[in-house]
């Protein structure tokens, strides 16, 4: 499985340095990816640039970056974006 998060890192820097605006979601999956690498820190940053870009993060994307601050141990963040994202879910699924 390593082989395909290594492929998965390689392919979503591929979008990512050719429009990052438009391939925006590679970079929270290239963020998912390094977490599964165990990369945690250069998850986190990823995660973050992220959320920098985009104005209206899923539930999947606060999932995501809520796992990572899991893994560091960030446990008052880890809570608040568990909590945003199963409140994005639950209004996602209200639609």
């Amino acid at each position: 499985h390593v082989g395909r998060y290594k492929e998965a890192v390689a392919d979503n820097d591929v979008l990512i340095e050719h429009n990052e605006w438009l391939w925006m979601k590679a970079i929270i999956n290239k963020a998912e990816a390094l977490f599964f690498l165990k990369e945690y820190g250069l998850a986190l940053k990823c995660a973050n640039h992220y959320f920098e870009l985009d104005e209206k993060p899923d539930s999947e994307s606060y999932r995501i970056r809520s796992e990572i601050y899991r893994k560091l141990k960030m446990y008052e963040k880890y809570n608040s974006d568990i909590q945003k994202a199963k409140i994005l879910k639950k209004e996602k699924n209200k639609e």
